[in-house]
């Protein structure tokens, strides 16, 4: 008894404080960038798990002798060696299900295999998770489920007794492990406060970039987003990942297209589908996929989140991880500030993550003086209220910066997950088409503290906001998402790698005597070029630099490059990863359809 409790406290804890600090000072304590990231890349499969194997059966053997020694307790060499062989088959087995990400990478007993035979590097494929939960309680079970199971098979062939004292000290082992290593975790997160700096993600609702002044227009709709653009990061091609709230902003948060994610189908309806039914099928982030807000809860980050557009709520997954969450129905920017003056003192306790989607300028347009002046057409003056609720969201905005003393360590993230349409192609509002004036999106990374300052003109996408902030917060690559790291762009070079961004959209439209047509969108921006596709009509190519209005259709011209980035979808689509959707039925009553309509999510 004495000797597994011995074996199971010392080699517990020197095998689990040996992995848990390990990852502490590769994240927190290795000063130079450089040489981090060279030795994060050498850490491949095959090395690591090989070592970790050859170590634990090293250190189970000299606890094991150790211990021996100290109880003066003697054993032949055949029995030793036959308790490494069996105490470290299942222990080293479950060591690897606990480091793999079983959280987010569908960890299978089979990439067991895969990993020893691999060259690709450990974030690759199956990041670190010591710090998920799911990923415990999964490793516990498989310790469980394997220590007895060997214990039957050695019974079988003898009955020896040696034999289950050391498959007693094999359970006795592995749980110490774990119990030490979550201990250890859960103090590190909760008692040690990280490096890396608060992160807030600012979503103006359906700005369209070229109605902000540092992106060329003639009005001076945002005077603070201005000054910020200057003091930032100012990224003239950003885009959307749709054209229309759930989609694009399920993408901002998961780093997944909407194709893959299968936010398709949130608060948006035909009239003839609520007429018939009274029910509205909506999409959720599927449970498998961790959002921006849960990578920074398990973190240690305090997270907060606010957003005035009913589409970003619980029912479709975008609460996941978060502390706190409101959801408005377009209550205006004031009504988002009184909350969060309200979190206030809370948010200011620790490292935070705030999440603040405003509403304005969404339609319904409020003219807001003293920036609306009345003009000669109900398109102008639909244009001129639109503009003044720029001007009037930069105030509030303004405003929470003042309140929450963001000049000081917060990294500052402003965009929008779609635009607005006035015509350009024959309609007003979003979500209607992949055309420039809904997709083309501000972004501007704000972070006084490294001093990033400049313009980026190199295509980028929402999905590249998870691995932004996934790096400045110190985890590892997760190669199986879609973006990449801004800050790369930043401090390397710019220029025009030639990636391409996807865009996606599915429309549900009055087919025709009671039916509904789906009207399926995707476009690929590659350098200068855009490639449209729908399954309606024939596909479209504009040179986005010659023509920004996009109405050359170039096809013709340019058949070649059009095949091309047609084979480029057509390859990513065949061989992307995509997650089964979860649907919901939702009932809408008399006042959720007014409400609805009043915002264009019923046509």
């Amino acid at each position: 008894m004495i000797n597994l409790i011995l074996i199971g406290i010392i080699s517990g804890v020197t095998i689990g404080a040996g992995i848990s600090l390990g990852e502490i000072l590769s994240q927190h304590y290795i000063p130079n960038e450089t040489f981090r990231l060279a030795l994060m890349s050498l850490s491949h499969y095959t090395t690591k798990y090989l070592i970790l194997m050859f170590c634990a059966i090293i250190a189970e053997g000299c606890f094991f002798r150790f211990c021996h020694t100290i109880s003066h307790s003697k054993k032949n060499r055949k029995v030793f060696i036959t308790d490494l062989v069996i105490a470290n088959i299942p222990l080293t087995a479950v060591i690897i299900y606990f480091l793999a990400d079983y959280n987010q990478s569908d960890f299978k007993p089979a990439d067991i295999l895969h990993m020893f035979f691999s060259s690709a590097s450990a974030e690759t494929h199956y990041p670190f998770a010591s710090n998920y939960l799911p990923t415990f309680v999964t490793a516990l079970a498989i310790t469980a489920c394997i220590t007895p199971l060997f214990y039957l098979i050695i019974r079988r062939l003898t009955m020896h007794s040696a034999f289950k004292q050391h498959l007693l000290r094999t359970g006795a082992f592995c749980l110490a492990v774990f119990v030490f290593i979550k201990g250890l975790d859960t103090f590190v997160r909760y008692a040690y406060k990280p490096s890396s700096p608060n992160i807030v993600i600012i979503v103006i609702d359906t700005l369209r970039a070229d109605h902000l002044p540092f992106y060329g227009y003639h009005r001076n709709t945002a005077p603070f987003l201005s000054r910020l653009a200057e003091q930032g990061v100012l990224f003239n091609n950003a885009y959307a990942c749709s054209s229309w709230t759930a989609p694009s902003t399920a993408s901002l948060f998961t780093s997944y297209y909407p194709f893959q994610h299968g936010v398709l189908t949130g608060m948006r309806a035909t009239a003839r589908l609520l007429r018939d039914s009274n029910t509205m099928h909506i999409n959720k982030i599927p449970n498998q996929i961790s959002t921006i807000a849960e990578i920074l809860k398990d973190k240690g980050y305090d997270t907060f989140g606010i957003s005035d557009n009913l589409n970003i709520c619980e029912a479709e997954g975008f609460t996941q991880g978060f502390d706190y969450f409101e959801t408005y129905h377009y209550e205006g920017g004031k009504a988002v500030n009184e909350k969060l003056k309200e979190w206030t003192p809370r948010i200011k306790k620790g490292k935070f993550f705030l999440y603040v989607h405003y509403m304005d300028p969404h339609k319904p347009y409020h003219r807001h003086t003293p920036w609306f002046t009345e003009q000669e057409t109900p398109l102008q003056n639909a244009i001129a209220a639109y503009d003044s609720e720029i001007n009037y969201v930069d105030t509030m905005i303004k405003d929470v910066f003042d309140m929450l003393s963001f000049n000081t360590g917060a990294f500052v993230i402003i965009t929008s997950d779609h635009g607005e349409a006035f015509e350009e192609h024959g309609h007003s509002g979003h979500g209607k088409s992949l055309y420039n004036e809904e997709i083309h999106i501000p972004l501007i990374l704000y972070f006084p503290e490294k001093n990033y300052a400049g313009t980026i003109d190199q295509n980028i996408s929402l999905v590249d906001i998870v691995p932004t902030i996934s790096y400045l917060i110190g985890n590892s690559p997760d190669k199986s998402r879609e973006g990449t790291n801004l800050i790369a762009l930043i401090d390397n070079d710019s220029s025009d790698t030639g990636r391409p961004i996807y865009v996606h959209l599915l429309n549900k439209k009055p087919g025709g005597k009671e039916t509904i047509k789906e009207v399926e969108t995707f476009a690929v921006l590659r350098h200068e070029w855009k490639y449209l596709r729908q399954n309606t009509v024939p596909p479209l190519l504009f040179n986005r630099k010659e023509d920004p209005s996009e109405h050359i259709n170039m096809i013709d011209r340019e058949k070649d490059l059009a095949f091309s980035l047609q084979a480029i979808l057509d390859d990513f689509l065949s061989n992307c990863r995509r997650f089964t959707q979860t649907f919901h039925k939702i009932q809408v009553f008399r006042k959720q359809y007014e409400h609805l309509k009043s915002l264009g999510y019923i046509h």
